[in-house]
């Protein structure tokens, strides 16, 4: 692990990052130039944390030091010998970042103009515990903000109790801004891939002070669908974050309130694979794989009456149909319709 100069500031940019080198000097030399140009750019400090990349990453990391150096930004990376999950990363980010607050930053994602000043902002007039801003990607762009008015909770109460439901139901990293707290730290790795939700539940239910905050701060690259690598059921997995956060937080009992509608892996492979195999979606490897190991998983132990599930039904019918249409296709003009994403590794942090 590498460190520089250790100030205690008032915000930390945290990057998760893993096998993600080109992207990661992008994020990297357009975060150099925001940090300049912010008012606030002496309380900043930056921190990549590498999940034990077998690319380019290192390389990067170290060009970049001497760039955020040579500005006279605080800049600190650490690196993991092999990747441990997602979960892990997040939770290096937050537990290593000098700052009061974390900001967490896809490595995929951009910065919109001014939106370090706002965040610093913020914490400077509401002294939140949570953040969670707008995200700029469909459906929820600027034409349909999802927090579309400014809200500020002191406490979270039954009452209120949906205000962090808002965050459960779009989960977007790059929307969340953490303080550091010792309850925060509490939380461990589950490989839920949900860590930055369960910070989000436990920072928010000990201290409060949340805020949901109309503007937009960040946006993902215009082929973002086409880095997505992560299957369509896994939002099934973000109830052991809350269950976790619930428990550190003696609050097992919303679990009730909070807990996500199940998603069918059957079901859900079908669609996707169907979209991909009539040329809608464009699937990394790694993806289709996964989304056939899945299929085959669970027609393994596939229960006679689940034959009555309409929506499986309807997707079974779907997924036919597409395999179809995709030989057909195929033999009629010789092209595959299917898209395997290649040339850019797209693995979670």
């Amino acid at each position: 692990m590498h460190t520089e100069t250790l100030i205690k500031n008032k915000l930390t940019i945290a990057i998760p990052t893993y096998n993600r080198a080109v992207r990661l000097d992008k994020s990297l030399t357009d975060l150099v130039g925001l940090i300049v140009k912010s008012q606030y750019r002496n309380q900043i400090s930056v921190l990549v944390s590498n999940n034990g990349s077998l690319d380019d990453t290192e390389e990067i990391i170290e060009r970049n030091r001497l760039i955020f150096r040579m500005q006279g930004i605080s800049f600190k990376s650490r690196r993991f010998k092999s990747n441990l999950g997602f979960d892990a990363n997040v939770l290096a980010c937050y537990g290593e970042s000098e700052g009061q607050y974390i900001w967490f930053l896809s490595d995929d994602d951009n910065i919109s103009p001014g939106s370090i000043d706002t965040i610093i902002t913020d914490i400077n007039t509401y002294k939140p515990t949570v953040i969670f801003y707008n995200h700029d990607q469909e459906p929820f762009d600027t034409t349909n903000p999802y927090i579309k008015k400014t809200f500020f909770y002191k406490e979270i109460l039954i009452e209120n109790i949906n205000e962090i439901k808002k965050i459960i139901a779009w989960p977007k990293l790059s929307s969340l801004v953490v303080k550091k707290t010792s309850s925060g730290l509490k939380v461990k790795d589950e490989k839920s891939d949900f860590a930055h939700v369960g910070l989000s539940i436990v920072c928010s239910l000990t201290k409060g002070r949340l805020l949901l905050s109309s503007t937009f701060t960040t946006y993902p690259d215009h082929d973002y669908m086409e880095n997505v690598d992560f299957p369509p059921y896994i939002g099934n997995q973000l109830n052991g974050a809350i269950m976790q956060a619930l428990q550190i937080t003696d609050k097992k009992y919303l679990f009730e309130n909070l807990q996500v509608q199940y998603i069918d892996p059957l079901a859900a492979s079908l669609n996707t694979l169907g979209v991909f195999f009539r040329g809608g979606i464009v699937l990394t490897p790694r993806l289709r794989d996964e989304l056939i190991k899945t299929i085959k998983l669970e027609l393994t132990k596939f229960k006679v009456n689940r034959i009555l599930d309409l929506n499986l039904q309807k997707e079974s019918i779907k997924f036919i149909f597409s395999l179809f249409y995709s030989g057909m296709c195929f033999i009629l003009t010789g092209k595959k319709l299917m898209r395997i994403r290649k040339g850019l590794k797209v693995n979670k942090s």
